[in-house]
């Protein structure tokens, strides 16, 4: 409730894109909580495609008048205050709405059973000729009520990272006594090295979450927009939670976790729901990508394209002379670039002092993330136009990409921390990371790093939840 208001809500658009007349009219509320806040951006047809928003908003007078429906969208009951994106003359803006205290004739909530977000007042929104007064539009300096939107979701990323974080730190401080209650052939299931893997598993899991929020949260707190990390933070924040949930915590804790009452059967589709809000994980791996490769293409690719068109070549020949000479002027440029990056020597990164396990993933990483220009370009060049369509290789490499980037940030980042258990865990996380980048199988070394790992967390070793309280063990069998 609190990332929505604050980050996606009402919040984040008025204080970064309202004018001093607004932020001194709607944020005071907004700040003491007197009004919560949702953002009205989905629609029964526009999720990942905003490309499809239908509703509109058409000034009336003094007024906007509002006609068009939301869907999912969290934190609405009447009387609270929303950022509506909507069209206004066949463009994308946003309009701060104050719902009115009750539903009427032009303001209607619609209801659905829904799973996830259960808690938070997920709802759909019906306007009907509802009326906004016209100084409540935000203008941007730049872009649209898109620009808007996407700002408040760069923080409602980190913030779905910094989140699953801390759900995985309850999960943590819920496992240990658990692995210490129950008993399995005579011997505590603490004591089995599954169980311990997990554990060390888990904590990797959350030290590189809390490696992304800060990285994430620095740069914006800087000034940048931060678009492309907030991508990388969201997209593993929710896969480790569904990582954790599914794979780590449910078959630890057996049967018990579907009873009622306890935290994953209670809880199960919270802990899923993240992989689809704030952007499906795919498509923002691709969204991701093609930001990654926007400069390339327009810089090498682009002039390329135009000179076939003009040559009327369909499809290019380097064999061909004709087709050589067409592209004189174009193929230059990029030859150069392609020469630079085989004859260029990969400069070593400058790393602060760190431990040599820590400083082989952040040097790999580094190292990875430059040559990774040529396995890019390569695509590139090898799919042209139809790129946009390999929806599966754009996804695969993106994803390749992103993992680097989670090691080099959370080698860096766990070498700033002086807990051990808290290097050992980056150092866990970044070689599952490796491994899955280069196909190995674990060793017997990892496999004695991560049950160290996990021993440490079932001693107390992990500083960071020593203070998450646990839930009471259901079905208890000690006393009977």
């Amino acid at each position: 409730m609190a990332s929505v208001h604050g980050c996606i809500g009402a919040v984040d658009p008025v204080r970064t894109f309202g004018n001093a007349e607004q932020k001194q009219r709607l944020l005071p509320d907004l700040a003491t909580g007197k009004k919560l806040s949702g953002f009205a951006l989905t629609e029964p047809a526009a999720g990942s495609d905003l490309t499809a928003l239908r509703t509109t908003a058409e000034l009336v007078g003094d007024h906007y008048v509002v006609n068009g429906e939301k869907l999912f969208i969290t934190n609405v009951t009447p009387g609270r205050t929303i950022g509506l994106v909507c069209l206004i003359e066949n463009k994308p803006a946003v309009l701060v709405v104050e719902l009115p205290a009750a539903e009427n004739e032009n303001f209607q909530l619609r209801k659905y059973g829904l799973y996830a977000l259960k808690h938070t007042h997920n709802q759909g929104i019906i306007f009907r000729d509802f009326h906004v007064p016209a100084e409540n539009l935000l203008v941007p300096k730049k872009g649209n009520g898109l620009t808007i939107a996407y700002h408040g979701l760069n923080l409602g990323r980190v913030s779905l990272c910094a989140n699953a974080a801390g759900t995985m730190r309850i999960m943590m401080a819920n496992l240990l006594p658990w692995g210490h209650f129950r008993k399995t052939y005579g011997a505590a299931i603490a004591d089995r090295e599954l169980v311990k893997r997990r554990l060390g598993r888990l904590a990797g899991l959350i030290v590189a979450c809390d490696a992304l929020v800060a990285w994430c949260s620095q740069l914006i707190d800087e000034g940048y927009r931060g678009e492309m990390e907030c991508i990388v933070a969201k997209i593993f924040g929710s896969e480790a939670q569904k990582e954790a949930a599914i794979e780590l915590f449910m078959k630890t804790h057996g049967g018990r976790s579907f009873l009622h009452g306890h935290l994953f059967g209670d809880n199960v589709h919270e802990y899923l729901a993240p992989c689809i809000y704030e952007g499906e994980g795919e498509m923002l791996a691709m969204a991701f990508f093609k930001s990654l490769v926007k400069h390339h293409g327009t810089t090498y690719f682009e002039p390329i394209g135009k000179l076939l068109a003009q040559a009327g070549i369909r499809k290019p020949n380097p064999l061909n002379p004709s087709h050589l000479w067409a592209l004189k002027g174009a193929m230059a440029p990029y030859g150069l670039w392609l020469s630079k990056q085989y004859i260029t020597p990969t400069p070593s990164p400058k790393l602060p002092a760190m431990p040599n396990s820590l400083r082989q993933h952040a040097e790999y990483a580094a190292d990875e993330l430059q040559r990774s220009a040529l396995a890019i370009s390569a695509v590139m060049r090898r799919h042209q136009l139809k790129l946009a369509d390999r929806q599966c290789r754009m996804s695969e490499l993106s994803g390749r990409i992103q993992k680097l980037v989670i090691m080099l940030c959370t080698s860096l980042y766990a070498a700033r921390q002086e807990s051990e258990f808290v290097q050992n865990a980056g150092d866990i996380v970044c070689r599952d990371l490796k491994r899955e980048l280069v196909g190995n199988r674990p060793s017997d070394r990892y496999y004695r790093a991560v049950t160290r790992l996990g021993e440490s967390a079932l001693d107390g070793g992990f500083d960071s939840i020593s203070d998450v309280p646990a839930e009471e063990i259901l079905m208890s069998y000690a006393d009977k």
